[in-house]
């Protein structure tokens, strides 16, 4: 394993422009009817991000630095998008418009475009070394918020009389917000430039565990939903989401743990 090809797993175009496809879809669908103008403009954004993941398709497995027009084009694409994000979102804090989106559910998906350019900026500046344990715990707080959000939200779409499955995503938000807040313990232990530190070795073997087990749990949701054995407002499209996301954080946790040999 070499950090390059931990690079190239974070700057996944596939997986990134697919999210940010669907993004575009969640928000058409949670806009109010009369909201054309936004409507078409997600609409247009879905479009977009179709396209590009289709030609990501295309040349997935070229050698690096031959996609450098696609990751152009995908930089325009997901800035605007982040704008168009911001402007639904002041619109619900300031109570000018009222949608079917919650506001922390906008905040999210903008935090995830921010990502996606920070790892690109990072891509192109030539930054090729990682190090232990640093950028190990940021990727990990950054995505276990995100984590924990999603079961939030998957709590907030089940309809309130599927009481046992909502007390199981209650267990879960309550054991990722443990984890969430350990990661940052981790990482502001930091400051102290520790030689070594045995202790992230063990909290990410227990990250990979849990991360398994929710993902299990999230593939059991889909299922519900697809076979309509679950009472919500939401679809089989919006668990896979959540998973493909998942997988890839796991994925990303499984090559930095093989790289430092954890």
């Amino acid at each position: 394993m070499k950090s390059d090809d931990i690079f190239q797993e974070r700057i996944n175009l596939i997986f990134w422009l697919r999210i940010f496809k669907e993004h575009a879809l969640f928000i058409k669908k949670g806009l109010t009817y009369d909201e054309d103008e936004l409507i078409a403009r997600a609409h247009d954004f879905y479009n977009l991000f179709d396209k590009l993941q289709n030609r990501a398709r295309r040349i997935m497995g070229t050698p690096p630095g031959h996609n450098s027009e696609l990751i152009e084009e995908s930089i325009n694409a997901v800035g605007e998008l982040l704008e168009f994000k911001k402007t639904l979102l002041r619109l619900i804090v300031q109570c000018e418009s009222t949608f079917n989106l919650y506001p922390l559910l906008i905040t999210h998906t903008v935090r995830e475009a921010d990502e996606f350019l920070e790892i690109v900026s990072e891509y192109q500046g030539q930054k090729k070394q990682i190090s232990l344990p640093r950028d190990l715990l940021g990727d990990v707080t950054f995505w276990l918020r995100g984590m924990k959000e999603h079961t939030a939200f998957l709590h907030h779409l089940i309809d309130p009389s599927e009481r046992i499955l909502l007390d199981k995503l209650r267990d879960y938000n309550q054991r990722f917000n443990y984890l969430f807040v350990r990661a940052l313990d981790l990482e502001s232990m930091l400051k102290s430039e520790p030689d070594n530190f045995p202790a992230v070795s063990n909290f990410i073997l227990e990250l990979i565990l849990n991360l398994k087990d929710l993902n299990q749990f999230q593939d059991r949701v889909k299922t519900l939903l697809a076979d309509c054995k679950l009472l919500s407002i939401t679809g089989p499209l919006f668990a896979n989401h959540l998973i493909r996301e998942t997988e890839y954080f796991e994925n990303l946790i499984n090559q930095m743990k093989a790289y430092f040999k954890l």
